[in-house]
């Protein structure tokens, strides 16, 4: 089962022998080796040691009536056990609670409380939608209330660069991109000078905009290589996803709904899923879309390093007619504005 996640890109396969080294420092690492054999487990011991693994949580996958290698995985610091057989997405969906679980833990050392509570409240309303929206749960109005409020207070109080530079530590691809989206839009709505309540909107819609990607298989979602077209097609589905799976939650609001299913298209009508232009796409979705082409194009991922604000910005401008241009320059303002903080500081 590695090897073909592997294949697909989506996780790097080590072995015990030799002196192969990960690419970059894991979040987590799998174990799939024989746990009665001495030699691989005094080899298992000498990776651990290594500084780029010893902070890794620790899957080891067992067949659930070897008691002999459940011991074995146990003394061996394993984080927790996978049964055999597994399928590809129950193992990626394990990881990424796991990056998920790390993250919070860092949050309750992290020396900047106003900005932690902030962190903490977005990250208990994206565990409800990628750990248990996808089972059947429900998506409560106020418990995303919370999060708005606390949020708010965050990025009012400590600014944007502060909460990315928290955010950007967080592995998984999911939850990073939905925070700096989430970070992008308030700090730009601020930015804006709009009401609290205003910007508690933009709040709602940035932290939501994404829902329907807990139900897309996550070894397309964060494949780190080219999508294929089918893969992409499936991606392309995520705003429909999204829209029918709030559409079951109780009292969250037309425009928050019109966000989800809306943040991919362009005024020009060259957008999805529905092809909109114009003054059909209203103006809580022109911020989000603005923040959410920003964010991808800022943070790091597996396959491309993060540009910088001058050059995401760049990219952006040459869009053209797909984004709306005073809103675009707005931003650019705000973003102009953080970059001369960092000068300074």
């Amino acid at each position: 089962m590695l090897q073909t996640l592997a294949t697909a890109g989506v996780v790097e396969v080590m072995g015990v022998t030799g002196d192969a080294k990960p690419r970059r420092a894991p979040s987590t690492v799998v174990v799939d080796i024989d746990l009665r054999c001495e030699k691989s487990i005094a080899r298992l011991r000498e990776i651990f040691r290594r500084d780029t693994l010893g902070s890794a949580a620790r899957i080891f996958m067992v067949h659930p009536d070897d008691y002999q290698g459940d011991r074995q995985a146990r003394a061996l610091g394993a984080s927790r056990l996978a049964h055999r057989p597994l399928e590809p997405q129950r193992l990626l969906q394990m990881m990424r609670t796991d990056m998920a679980a790390a993250f919070k833990q860092g949050l309750e050392h992290h020396p900047n409380l106003v900005l932690a509570r902030g962190l903490r409240s977005a990250h208990r309303v994206l565990d409800s939608i990628f750990e248990e929206m996808p089972k059947g749960s429900l998506l409560h109005v106020p418990d995303v209330h919370d999060a708005e409020n606390a949020v708010l207070d965050s990025l009012s109080d400590e600014g944007l660069q502060s909460w990315l530079d928290a955010v950007k530590t967080h592995h998984s691809s999911s939850y990073r991109h939905s925070l700096f989206v989430t970070g992008s839009a308030i700090s730009f709505a601020q930015f804006l000078g709009m009401s609290r309540r205003d910007q508690r909107r933009v709040a709602q819609a940035a932290l939501l905009h994404d829902v329907g990607k807990a139900i897309v298989p996550l070894a397309i979602l964060d494949k780190p290589g080219k999508l294929t077209p089918e893969e992409f097609a499936e991606i392309r589905k995520h705003p429909r996803f999204g829209y029918d799976m709030l559409g079951r939650c109780p009292g969250f609001p037309a425009e928050t709904l019109d966000a989800v299913l809306h943040h991919h298209e362009y005024l020009d009508g060259t957008g999805y899923p529905d092809g909109l232009s114009g003054r059909e796409i209203k103006d809580l979705v022109r911020i989000i879309t603005i923040a959410d082409i920003f964010s991808a194009l800022v943070e790091e991922r597996a396959y491309k390093r993060a540009m910088t604000f001058e050059e995401a910005l760049r990219i952006m401008g040459e869009m053209g007619p797909r984004l709306d241009a005073d809103l675009l320059r707005v931003f650019g303002e705000m973003i102009a504005g953080q970059e001369a903080k960092l000068r300074v500081a």
